[in-house]
């Protein structure tokens, strides 16, 4: 649930649900298990509740980086990751919030860019299981 609102996808078969949030819009996070109300419907196991952030009454900002790269000497094992990008992992999240119109209206805006190529982007030529190279 979003600010007691269900996003939940009951047509996913993994469970999934209709909206992603980013970290930086979350205020609270709460999390309800055992029995419950008529109001939750057909929650079975348990609920979370995400409670989002409100406009600040001050402008205000973030924004945060990462950059980065896998490296290892291991290229018998994973094809081609002693070449080193310092730029080849990268993440830019940033958010802005403050007042429009005195107490009355606020904005909240957040984004994010995410390139990521992670380890399993390298062709992997063995595996301990296998006991075997290609």
């Amino acid at each position: 649930m979003i600010d007691g609102i269900p996003v939940s996808n009951s047509y996913s078969q993994s469970g999934g649900v209709n909206v992603s949030l980013q970290n930086a819009m979350i205020q609270e996070l709460e999390v309800i298990s055992g029995t419950f109300n008529a109001e939750y419907g057909s929650a079975q196991s348990g609920i979370i509740n995400v409670i989002t952030k409100r406009p600040a009454k001050e402008f205000s900002g973030t924004l945060k980086t990462y950059a980065g790269e896998w490296l290892s000497t291991k290229d018998d094992i994973f094809f081609g990751i002693n070449d080193f990008d310092p730029l080849a992992e990268r993440d830019i999240q940033f958010s802005l919030s403050g007042p429009l119109i005195t107490d009355k209206l606020g904005i909240f805006v957040t984004g994010r860019l995410n390139n990521w190529e992670s380890r399993d982007r390298y062709e992997q030529r063995y595996n301990a299981i296998d006991g075997w190279k290609i």
